[in-house]
């Protein structure tokens, strides 16, 4: 079972949202894991802060994806 407010997708780099999901590339979810235990290490507070942040830029980018350019077709 995923912790208290943790999804179990976003360990696997999954992000479900009510339109689609955002799935995050292998260099991706290495960079979110590695920030992430360095704002653990800084506070439990600052590294919850680091999720919300990443989830809701998640949302924008759902919300509005033609504003963001893509890298490679279809991404």
């Amino acid at each position: 079972m995923a912790p208290a407010g943790r999804s179990p997708g976003r360990s696997q780099g999954i992000i479900e949202t009510a339109r689609m999901n955002v799935i995050f590339s292998d260099g991706a979810k290495r960079d979110f894991n590695e920030g992430l235990r360095w704002y653990r290490k800084q506070s439990d507070q600052a590294a919850d802060n680091f999720i919300k942040r990443t989830l809701e830029t998640a949302e924008r980018v759902v919300a509005d994806p033609a504003r963001y350019r893509q890298i490679l077709p279809g991404i």
